[in-house]
């Protein structure tokens, strides 16, 4: 008998939090992210050896401002393509009524805007004849307000007669800024006569993401040629914004969203001696991600002059 009179205490129990605490579930819907893409310095290798020190100083001008595509988890609209709410006089909330919204969202709901130019400057130390470590910062500006990215990596290099080669390991810091919109509801399956809560929440703010990334490089070294010719890939990813929501809602706490991509970036150019402490860059850099609408690539023209230290 006492076991029955507990198994009915817990079952009562459990029913009336069951009752009380309404499930809810969250929806991404769209968002603005300014700051640049992750950029490096071209890392030439010409007779270096240990104790060599380069600064690199290196400006881009990118040929797009304003990138738009697409992000998972939208709300399901109406037959106008909108997430359809209804007011609700003195209250925070917004009414969703069954049978409404009942297509997929279809559209871009993500919008990256890019400064035009991007300024980095670098040292880069060798400790051996083979081996290195690389630090950066960098510096771009959109709106009247400053992003900076600050670099650290390690490097492997390898010299011949005529060419050379140098794989880069690099870790990335970037501001980036983003304001955001996302909803949270109640969890249930609406008929055409029921309806539930939505609560519309925006999120603004500033931070820097760490990512990390893979550079391989090669160049010629030809003291006969009038230019020399470098090659570069870099693979990576960046993210875009991170976000936690600490608003209580329905007695749950909503979910988290974030946005990385992967990128890929290919740079070619030339370069030669300019007097005898430093050496000019001119290249052409194209980096494209992996969104899903393939909208995020940017073309870019720079212009390096590497100061020999050391």
């Amino acid at each position: 008998m006492k076991n029955k009179i507990l198994f009915f205490l817990f079952s009562f129990v459990l029913t009336i939090i069951h009752i009380g605490c309404a499930t809810t579930v969250s929806n991404f819907q769209e968002a603005e992210v300014f700051g640049p893409q992750i950029n490096n310095t071209v890392k030439i290798t010409q007779n270096k050896k240990r104790g060599d020190i380069d600064l690199n100083l290196n400006f881009s001008l990118n040929n797009v401002s304003s990138l738009s595509s697409s992000v998972d988890g939208h709300s399901l609209v109406n037959s106008n393509n909108i997430y359809q709410l209804e007011p609700v006089e003195g209250e925070e909330y917004f009414l969703e009524y069954g049978k409404v919204n009942i297509f997929e969202f279809e559209g871009e709901n993500i919008i990256w805007e890019i400064p035009k130019i991007h300024s980095l400057i670098n040292v880069d130390l060798a400790l051996s004849n083979h081996f290195g470590i690389t630090a950066g910062v960098n510096y771009s500006q959109y709106k009247n307000e400053d992003y900076w990215g600050n670099n650290i990596g390690i490097a492997y290099f390898n010299l011949t007669n005529s060419w050379a080669y140098r794989f880069d390991a690099i870790l990335s810091f970037q501001d980036m800024r983003f304001n955001s919109t996302y909803v949270t509801a109640e969890d249930k399956i609406l008929s055409s006569s029921e309806t539930r809560k939505v609560y519309i929440i925006t999120d603004e703010k500033k931070e820097k993401y760490g990512n990390v990334s893979f550079m391989f490089t090669i160049n010629s070294n030809e003291d006969e040629w009038p230019v020399n010719v470098f090659f570069s890939y870099k693979v990576g990813s960046q993210t875009f914004y991170e976000t936690s929501v600490d608003k209580i809602l329905f007695d749950t706490r909503i979910g988290d969203f974030d946005y990385e991509e992967s990128f890929q970036a290919f740079s070619l150019g030339i370069y030669q001696d300019v007097f005898d402490f430093g050496r000019l860059i001119l290249g052409y850099k194209y980096t494209t991600y992996s969104d899903q609408k393939n909208n995020f690539s940017i073309p870019q023209a720079f212009v390096q002059y590497d100061f020999r230290i050391f």
